[in-house]
């Protein structure tokens, strides 16, 4: 199933439903007259809006309305009739026009006259009368088919596929090891406006430090938006300790990474045998430390991870 991404999350969606309603037009009037709308209200985020056949609703002043988005329906008049008018409505606000309705602009300040959604200019006076049917949206930037990501040793290759792009400048793909706090890896070029197809790829170096990623589309205009978080099971490098068994003499251990860390040879019984601080290589001179034959343990920790690797010396 084809995941559309959305112009720009909007995070407050659901607590705003239970503070929607339907207004709808009682006769002519103002906006922002809550007698105006059989609400008892004026209109606000998440509400479904109507200006009922017959009746002319104006507009005198600067309207916004934040948060979740609103549609509203026209059948009658939506007139701007001042120099000040103008309404900014929130991301993924729709504007359907019927067959009967109209948005107009009388000649006062008619040049000022503007309907914004989510920033973007979708009328304005000097555009003249517009009728239905006609919907005004804003069109969703791209069409995302799926993006995907997956380990491949210390790399993590993604993929992904746009069905339509609108006006996309270009992608960022984000990691995050805790899903809260994000970072951006690598930017990747967008096709700007097409209708065809497209596939990206990238792979990036990873070396166990993320475990979540997002793809986020940013527009020509600065606008943006993210898909869906992947998670990636991480392939991470292991301790390795040779010879093993070990004659006693020379020991090489190969750390996990380079992290600053503490790496020690324990007894069976938990005694230590010996420390040493972390480099990424390290030789050991097991017969400076006397161990007798048997079973050891060595144990690495860097950072909030533990490794422990079974040691028999002969």
């Amino acid at each position: 199933m084809k995941a559309c991404i959305i112009l720009i999350v909007i995070s407050v969606l659901f607590s705003f439903n239970s503070l929607a309603a339907n207004c709808t037009s009682l006769g002519n009037g103002n906006w922002n007259n809550p007698a105006t709308w059989d609400c008892g209200v004026v209109p606000s985020a998440g509400d479904n809006i109507t200006i009922a056949l017959g009746d002319t609703v104006t507009l005198s002043s600067v309207t916004t309305i934040t948060g979740a988005p609103v549609t509203i329906n026209i059948d009658g008049v939506f007139l701007f009739d001042t120099p000040s008018a103008k309404l900014r409505l929130p991301c993924g606000s729709v504007i359907i026009i019927s067959a009967t309705g109209s948005i107009e602009s009388t000649g006062n300040g008619q040049s000022s006259h503007s309907i914004r959604i989510c920033g973007s200019k979708v009328w304005k006076g000097t555009d003249g009368k517009l009728t239905g049917p006609l919907v005004i949206g804003i069109v969703l930037p791209i069409e995302l088919n799926y993006f995907d990501a997956e380990a491949s040793g210390s790399e993590v290759d993604f993929i992904w596929q746009t069905a339509t792009e609108k006006d996309n400048d270009y992608f960022t793909i984000e990691g995050s090891s805790d899903g809260l706090n994000w970072i951006a890896i690598n930017r990747i070029e967008g096709a700007g406006t097409t209708q065809e197809v497209q596939n990206y790829s990238f792979t990036s170096p990873n070396q166990g430090q993320f475990e979540y990623f997002r793809l986020k589309q940013i527009d020509f205009d600065g606008n943006f938006s993210y898909s869906d978080v992947v998670a990636v099971q991480l392939v991470r490098d292991e301790l390795v300790v040779y010879p093993n068994p070990s004659d006693g003499n020379q020991l090489t251990i190969n750390l996990p990474s380079n992290d600053s860390g503490i790496l020690q040879i324990l007894h069976s019984d938990g005694r230590i045998a010996h420390s040493m601080e972390l480099g990424y290589e390290k030789v050991i001179n097991l017969s400076a430390l006397d161990l007798k034959t048997g079973a050891y343990i060595v144990q690495v920790q860097q950072s909030s991870e533990v490794q422990i690797k079974r040691l028999v010396v002969k």
